[in-house]
């Protein structure tokens, strides 16, 4: 994985995975790839263990869960492995337990954390284009960012901050930034947040990038059959569980 999961002498790496994994989901999630797959490439892994609509039902049920990534494609589902961060972690917006979110803590400070930011090649980096790119320091207007996802083929979602989440299960609530994230375009194929359903259709003036076969209108994600989607008329729905 592009970001490891260093051992710690508390061992609440350990702690972490047997809270998010059974042994029986674990053993075909080490069968995954960083980048996903289609079922019958995993397949070959692990036929001796599981046939291979076991195999589907289980990476379904672990995508369910925002354990691994879980996308659609044009020739069927494809699954890999998620980092801890960002990916499983964030998987768990509206799942987290007060016991989860000190152990993710816990682990950031023991090893986790200078693991990540000392890779040779970091999850967030500059990346070379050779070219001359000039510099205009701007901020945002709201008319430029509607603008923005008016014009994008999509998909979105909006949901509830995950950090935000933690510190308020763990007794301290966090007021200063805002309760909402955003996931774009490809992200949000594999996100499948738990009792909040986001639905992010683009909007209907919205143009196809070229060379993609995304129609520009077409509703990309299905909230819950139980919660109701309610949409503020710019392509940007978001609901919340009682």
């Amino acid at each position: 994985m592009p970001a490891p999961l260093p051992a710690t002498e508390s061992g609440v790496e350990i702690r972490i995975l047997k809270r998010l994994f059974t042994p029986e989901e674990a053993r075909p999630a080490l069968s995954l790839n960083a980048i996903p797959e289609p079922v019958h490439i995993i397949h070959r892994r692990v036929r001796l263990q599981m046939s291979r609509e076991q195999l589907s039902e289980a990476l379904e049920r672990m995508a369910a869960k925002g354990i691994i990534q879980g996308a659609a494609g044009r020739r069927g589902a494809r699954y890999g492995k998620a980092p801890l961060v960002v990916g499983m972690y964030e998987y768990q917006v509206n799942r987290l337990t007060p016991e989860l979110e000190r152990d993710v803590r816990a682990y950031m400070a023991e090893g986790f954390g200078e693991a990540v930011l000392t890779l040779p090649t970091p999850q967030m980096r500059t990346t070379p284009v050779n070219k001359s790119i000039r510099v205009e320091h701007a901020v945002a207007s709201y008319d430029d960012l509607r603008r923005f996802v008016e014009a994008s083929p999509g998909p979105f979602a909006a949901l509830d901050c995950v950090c935000r989440q933690g510190r308020a299960l763990t007794g301290e609530p966090c007021w200063r930034y805002p309760a909402t994230s955003a996931v774009l375009r490809h992200h949000k194929k594999s996100y499948r947040p738990s009792g909040s359903s986001v639905c992010c259709p683009p909007s209907p003036n919205a143009q196809s990038r070229p060379g993609t076969r995304t129609p520009a209108a077409r509703r990309i994600c299905r909230p819950s059959a139980s919660i109701p989607p309610a949409c503020c008329g710019t392509g940007w729905a978001r609901t919340r569980a009682a």
